[in-house]
């Protein structure tokens, strides 16, 4: 977005909520008064599709968007690429307003455009906090966007394994793949951060099944990774990370010689 754009966009949100800024500021010693304005449509919307609620939440206008929700602002319009008030608290960290709205009845399972949820946008910004609170209202672990990854994909993808581990405890289905083939163990290894060990564990002692990854885990390797534990793990990954540019993943295994040496307890296996 151009700073032209995000200037525009930032003033039409101040023309969009003046009327409520002064019942929504913070007083120290009292609760704001609110005044609801019976000449208004709070469910107007700008050219964008966007209403004075989503820029309220995507701002964190918390006392404006449970003003303008207490006087019929409908949290489940979205706009003309389908990105909802939710996305929006979601997207800029504002988790008071993603409960506010939660508990004003929203949608938790809406998807934008690209089919990605309130929870994969969490996932994909490192946002423990907001993938707690919308676990907590029950929000669908296993939704897929258009590419077909569910929160779990996106949060490996992206190495995030804090939220990542969270949605495993939560008991999202850790063995599912996107509509490439891609599973949560390719995820693990290939990925924008160093490959993760723990969290390659972690899927196999939640029932993971590598059956999906036959195209580039053989069996052989897949035998070793999960009867040997760490060493086997830390030789792969330390080799993955040092060659990963050059890695045919076809011969993922052909990085493995048949004398390693077990990382984690310094020894000769």
């Amino acid at each position: 977005m151009s700073f032209r754009s995000l200037k525009e966009d930032r003033e039409h949100t101040k023309e969009n909520v003046r009327i409520h800024r002064k019942a929504g500021k913070r007083r120290s010693n009292s609760a704001p008064t609110i005044h609801a304005d019976k000449t208004k449509d709070v469910n107007a919307t700008d050219s964008k599709g966007r209403t004075s609620l989503y820029y309220a939440a995507k701002y964190g206008e918390i006392e404006i968007v449970r003003h303008l929700l207490n006087n019929g602002g409908d949290p489940d319009l979205h706009d003309k690429v389908s990105n909802y008030p939710i996305h929006e608290a979601v997207d800029n960290g504002h988790v008071e307003v993603l409960e506010l709205l939660i508990y004003k009845g929203c949608n938790v399972n809406v998807q934008n455009l690209s089919g990605q949820t309130p929870l994969m946008r969490a996932a994909l910004f490192d946002d423990l906090e907001a993938v707690k609170v919308l676990i907590k209202s029950d929000c669908n672990l296993n939704e897929v966007d258009c590419t077909g990854k569910t929160a779990l994909l996106v949060g490996l993808q992206e190495g995030h394994d804090v939220v990542s581990r969270y949605l495993i405890k939560s008991g999202c289905d850790v063995n599912m793949v996107d509509r490439l083939g891609q599973s949560a163990l390719y995820f693990a290894i290939h990925r924008s951060s160093a490959p993760s060990v723990t969290m390659c564990q972690k899927l196999y002692r939640n029932g993971y099944n590598a059956e999906n990854d036959s195209e580039w885990l053989t069996k052989d390797l897949h035998q070793k990774l999960t009867q040997n534990g760490n060493g086997i793990f830390s030789r792969v990954m330390r080799k993955l990370k040092i060659q990963k540019s050059k890695i045919d993943l076809y011969n993922i295994d052909d990085l493995i010689s048949d004398d390693y040496v077990d990382f984690d307890n310094s020894r000769k296996v």
